[in-house]
């Protein structure tokens, strides 16, 4: 997976809200820190080669938004709308996006670590080398997306999650956590999971109860 384009040290500090200044709505080489930007209303917006650390989105609404080498730490996106939006190499640590509306985006070499997904909607997505790591996602939705390249999910919490019209051949779940998925028995051919989760899929997808 490509890692972000980004020099921190070369980064100048700024505010978000300088982007509505930008003729093109263009955030580039920024670095934002400790801002509350909530419930902001930005079409096609621009972000470039910036880092932002404890910055509040939730409840935003960022269609289409188009997000390049760029990095957030400790970031609030809950309740914000992001459809069809574009990340390429991206990192998201310890973020929260609770109930975030990511419908029709496009992951490419985006990595997802520690980060709060819950109740998140992905949606009639691309992913391409993508990583899930130690992520919450409980009951969010993974259905009728494209899946390229290496795509992880490495010890995350997919309890709950559903997941159709969406080809899991080749990935591998044996790291991860569920009670139950929703998932279609079609599917999952080549799909990788330890022995429990095996047998939990038995019983929700054909009645089978393993004994131990």
């Amino acid at each position: 997976m490509q890692r972000p384009k980004l020099i921190a040290e070369n980064l100048e500090e700024a505010s978000f809200f300088t982007i509505y200044d930008d003729e093109d709505q263009m955030l580039m080489n920024q670095k934002v820190k400790n801002e509350n930007a909530e419930e902001q209303t930005l079409e096609r917006g621009i972000i470039e080669q910036s880092l932002f650390e404890r910055v509040t989105f939730n409840q935003s609404d960022f269609y289409r938004l188009e997000i390049t080498d760029s990095v957030f730490v400790n970031c609030d996106f809950s309740n914000c709308k992001m459809e069809e939006a574009v990340f390429y190499r991206c990192e998201f640590k310890n973020c929260k996006m609770l109930g975030a509306n990511l419908d029709g985006a496009i992951f490419n070499n985006v990595l997802l670590e520690e980060t709060y997904l819950e109740l998140a909607a992905m949606n009639k997505m691309k992913f391409k080398d993508v990583i899930f790591k130690e992520c919450n996602l409980k009951d969010s939705s993974f259905a009728e997306n494209k899946l390229q390249g290496t795509v992880k999910f490495i010890d995350c919490n997919i309890d709950q999650m559903s997941f159709y019209d969406t080809s899991l051949k080749n990935i591998d779940f044996s790291s991860c956590h569920f009670e139950r998925i929703d998932v279609e028995e079609r599917l999952i051919r080549g799909l990788k999971v330890n022995a429990d989760q095996a047998a939990v899929l038995a019983q929700l997808l054909m009645g089978i109860r393993v004994e131990y």
